[in-house]
């Protein structure tokens, strides 16, 4: 099953081997909003300059450049793993918001509903109730715990 993949310009690159799993690319250019819908029925809205890159067969591990808003569909049997530059999100069905452009000092992963856990190496570091936020400084590689404010681009709320 192929997903549903919408949004303003966006780009998907697709393959059609049935052997392996094929990653697929779906990048949203910069100034624009992207949506997607995974075959598993979990949803996406990526920010501008965003890429996702997932597996045709396994859509529950995802490679994450930039900015992205997720609404995971729960399945207790296969977790859901957002893999970033510097740690991975381990999703329990959930919504969560995830920030790691390039350009910025700081990879922000912010939990609204659900519960999120965040590793490194398969170490477990922190794991996240609603309202908590991860906070992950590329220059001195500290990652703090915080609770507060919370955001998402998707729908433009921040939230104390």
């Amino acid at each position: 099953m192929i997903p549903l993949i919408t949004g303003i310009i966006g780009t998907i690159l697709i393959s059609k081997s049935a052997q392996e799993d094929t990653p697929l690319s779906f990048g949203v250019a910069k100034g624009n909003k992207g949506f997607l819908e995974l075959a598993d029925g979990s949803k996406v809205w990526l920010n501008s300059g965003s890429t996702l890159v997932y597996g045709l067969l396994n859509p529950r591990e995802v490679l994450l450049e930039g900015e992205a808003y997720f609404e995971i569909k729960l399945d207790v049997k296969n977790k859901f793993k957002v893999r970033t530059s510097y740690f991975d999100i381990v999703v329990y069905g959930t919504s969560f918001n995830v920030s790691t452009y390039q350009g910025e000092d700081v990879v922000e992963v912010d939990l609204l509903a659900g519960s999120i856990g965040i590793v490194d190496n398969e170490k477990s570091l922190f794991k996240l109730e609603p309202g908590q936020a991860v906070l992950y400084n590329k220059q001195d590689k500290n990652i703090l715990l915080s609770t507060g404010i919370w955001q998402t681009f998707q729908s433009g709320r921040i939230t104390n």
